[in-house]
């Protein structure tokens, strides 16, 4: 019934607030994939058009590149060493915070291979991250929500991008390399900010602690 299904969400975002953790996480998800997706998949085209000489063939090799990136950062997060508690905050905030950077940078660039590295940077950055945010969640959520706060994670991870790339297509008629500089700018400044929590710092230690309960 709509009854049920309402009570059940109601019980998901009861938990997230009370996690203040799962909220910082979730905001920068939300802020991650709003400032970064907008910029790629609608001003990296633009890019190619009016600076690269490649043109339509720049769009492919930094897509592929950011493809590579995001293949190798997961690859990365199931094979290299688990990040030790008190490195586990810190480490994938900065991860995303340089994720910023080589979005600002991006917005200077008119080489189209260079370009295509920094963008794969960021996918290491991003694919890895994305990973070690889920684990986390799947270990620090009991059971009965997981599906619930895994939801919300999606939604905020993706639910946003298509306003994003139109908010971006507007810009792009101000200032191209604005609207990576932006973007680039504000998602470091947020995930700066967040890095210095102490729910976010120390949240290999909130794991670490379920997994002793568990």
């Amino acid at each position: 019934s709509s009854q049920g299904v309402f009570k059940l969400l109601k019980e998901g975002v009861q938990y997230v607030a009370s996690d203040r953790t799962l909220i910082y996480l979730l905001l920068v998800a939300s802020v991650s994939h709003f400032l970064v997706e907008g910029p790629l998949f609608i001003g990296i085209p633009m890019l190619a058009h009016t600076k690269f000489p490649e043109g339509a063939a720049a769009f492919g090799i930094i897509m592929s590149g950011l493809g590579a990136g995001m293949l190798i950062g997961i690859l990365g997060a199931g094979t290299l060493p688990q990040l030790k508690p008190e490195r586990m905050g810190p480490t994938l905030m900065t991860l995303l915070s340089l994720s910023g950077l080589g979005l600002m940078s991006v917005g200077f660039m008119s080489n189209t291979y260079m370009t295509a590295f920094v963008v794969m940077l960021m996918g290491i950055a991003q694919g890895y991250v994305i990973v070690q945010f889920s684990t986390w969640m799947q270990i620090r959520t009991p059971d009965h929500l997981l599906g619930r706060v895994l939801s919300m994670m999606m939604f905020a991870s993706v639910g946003l991008v298509p306003v994003s790339q139109a908010l971006c297509g507007a810009i792009i008629k101000l200032s191209l390399p604005g609207l990576f500089i932006g973007a680039g700018i504000i998602l470091t400044i947020i995930n700066v900010v967040v890095t210095f929590r102490p729910e976010v710092r120390n949240m290999g230690f909130a794991i670490n602690k379920q997994e002793n309960q568990v």
